[in-house]
Formats: structure tokens, C-alpha cells, sequence
């Protein structure tokens, strides 16, 4: 799944950073990384290097899937539009799938879990 994200974010360029300042393969927003950091104990990181991004990157996916009940499309655009939107969202329109709320997504919401799922069907993988 990380390297599927990996794919869709950035394209495995260690050095990205969107116009919004999500940084690195798995293009991860500097609060977001604060706070992993913290959980994970960790005082000095950098995003822009590929191991500590794809750390980083891979337990917030875990932690997105454990938040999500293992709802993979859900803790995928959770992962892009970030969690508490998708609940917000969830709560909003009485749902409990990314079909429930995708109306309500940008394109780039619509999107992103198709694309990273599709990533990885071409790449052999299924679903997590």
C-alpha cells in the first residue's frame, strides 16, 4: 500500500513538496509529521529523506486503517483529505463508505483512492 501511495503522491520523488507543503514520497503534511513524531517518540526527523518519510508514511496509512476499521478505500482518502473530514463527512450524510460521501469530495477526494487502488491492482497487489 506505501508504495502505491508513494506512487500516486509523488511519483517516488524524495524531494517533493506540494503548494499546500505536504513533503517527501508520501507527501506528508509537516503538522501531520509533528505529530507522528511525537507518537513515535522521535525529537529531529527530515521528510525529504525516503526512509523517514516512508516510516512516517506507512504508520499514518496503519494508523488511518485502524481508525477506519480496516475500510481501506476510507483510511486511503482519509489519508489525502485527512481523518477528521472523512468522519465529519461520514457523520454528515448518515454513511459508512468512501461511496456515501464521495459526492461531497473535490476531484482530488474522488480520486485518490481509485488511484492508489489501481496502482496497486497493475502492480499484482489486490487490496491490503
Amino acid at each position: 500500500l506505501g508504495e502505491a501511495v508513494s506512487y500516486v503522491e509523488s511519483r517516488g520523488k524524495a524531494n517533493a513538496v506540494s503548494s499546500k507543503g505536504a513533503t517527501g514520497l508520501m507527501q506528508i503534511m509537516p503538522a501531520t509529521a509533528k505529530d507522528i513524531a511525537k507518537e513515535l517518540g522521535v525529537s529531529k526527523y527530515d521528510l525529504k529523506n525516503p526512509l523517514t518519510n516512508r516510516i512516517f508514511g506507512e504508520y499514518y496509512l496503519n494508523k488511518m486503517l485502524k481508525e477506519f476499521d480496516g475500510n481501506t478505500e476510507l483510511a486511503l482518502t482519509a489519508y489525502n483529505q485527512g481523518p477528521a473530514r472523512v468522519k465529519n463527512l461520514l457523520k454528515i450524510t448518515g454513511g459508512s463508505s468512501l461511496k456515501d460521501i464521495i459526492h461531497r469530495l473535490g476531484p482530488d477526494g474522488k480520486n485518490y483512492a481509485r488511484l492508489v487502488l489501481g496502482k496497486m491492482k497493475k502492480d499484482g497487489y489486490e487490496t491490503i
